[in-house]
């Protein structure tokens, strides 16, 4: 991946990156899949931007999905689906744990980004706000992730922002490096219950909506 294929530089009002070669990408990763069809169940969070509540995506497009998941205000665009402006899912349940147990999952194992304490420049506008994000999503992972049965911490920090695809490889290799040091709990936990004959989540839904 290049950062052209996920960067598109548009200058609005409401942000300056569109979103939608998040999309493509996405799309183009799953083989244009829609979320309803994908093997493993997948289901995308974001927040409705007018309401500010939590949303979950099942079903239609999972690039489009995505892309709303992750438009962080003020940077992306908010992505608009059918007629309604939705952002980053972060900013009402940045580890979605509470989500995953309302879906019946037995097991729950968290992936904690926010663990490891961001020391954001504060001496300009954006910087502030940004910090400002952090903290509020620090305090609400700390609420989900009381609920959850494995809690990974990959330490993220020096390892590039958020267009920085040169540094994936050493964010992807912190993530298995964390995970390594969980794989007895995440064994201890797989004990509790029996899945001889394997385990899939049923497919209902919290909020349905239909990614176009």
């Amino acid at each position: 991946m290049r950062p052209n294929d996920v960067r598109d530089i548009k200058l609005a009002r409401k942000g300056f990156f569109d979103g939608k070669k998040v999309e493509d990408y996405v799309n183009l990763q799953v083989d244009q899949t829609p979320l309803e069809a994908m093997k493993i169940p997948m289901f995308v969070v974001a927040t409705a931007l007018k309401e500010g509540k939590k949303v979950v995506f099942n079903y239609g497009n999972t690039g489009q999905a995505v892309r709303a998941s992750v438009s962080i205000p003020s940077m992306f665009i908010p992505t608009i689906i059918q007629g309604k402006e939705y952002v980053d899912g972060g900013l009402v349940s940045p580890v979605p744990v509470d989500v995953a147990r309302e879906l019946g999952a037995d097991i729950v194992i968290a992936v904690d980004i926010l663990a490891q304490p961001i020391h954001t420049e504060t001496s300009n506008v954006w910087g502030l706000f940004n910090q400002n994000i952090n903290i509020m999503q620090q305090h609400l992972a700390h609420e989900e992730l009381r609920h959850a049965d494995v809690v990974i911490q990959p330490d993220l920090r020096e390892k590039g922002h958020i267009f920085d695809v040169r540094g994936r490889e050493l964010t992807m290799q912190a993530g298995a490096e964390a995970t390594q040091l969980k794989l007895m709990e995440i064994s201890q936990a797989y004990q509790k219950h029996d899945y001889a004959q394997g385990h899939r989540i049923p497919q209902f839904v919290v909020h349905e909506h239909q990614a176009q």
